[in-house]
């Protein structure tokens, strides 16, 4: 690097990545292609930021619930999702993506939740 002090040298980078859309999507494409370990962990950490979870609350409450849904108790293909209340920001448990994309698409309302429970039940052979 030309350029020993770190403002000029991120100056300058930032600079080639604007002159040079093109490469930087390729070597950023190269280096998440070779470091999957690396680009997983940080989207889990991101994704549990976000959320409101540290990986070591994930990590225990995986423990706690046996690496379970807490809604359908079956084991995920994936990792488990990192339930809260949207309106809240409370955390919940950890759910599997077809329990956690379900009480979504519900939009967490318990009375449209107990309106398809009776709906089931009602043509429940």
């Amino acid at each position: 690097m030309p350029y020993k002090d770190p403002q000029k040298r991120n100056a300058m980078k930032r600079s080639w990545r604007k002159n040079n859309p093109e490469k930087q999507k390729a070597a950023a494409k190269e280096w998440r292609d070779s470091n999957k370990e690396k680009v997983s962990t940080q989207n889990r950490k991101q994704c549990l930021k976000r959320e409101g979870w540290t990986p070591e609350e994930y990590e225990q409450a995986r423990i706690e619930q046996n690496d379970l849904c807490a809604i359908c108790g079956f084991p995920s293909d994936s990792s488990l999702h990192a339930d809260h209340n949207h309106k809240t920001g409370k955390k919940r448990k950890l759910l599997c993506g077809l329990c956690n994309s379900g009480i979504g698409f519900l939009r967490e309302n318990v009375d449209i939740l107990n309106s398809a429970i009776e709906y089931l039940k009602e043509y429940d052979e």
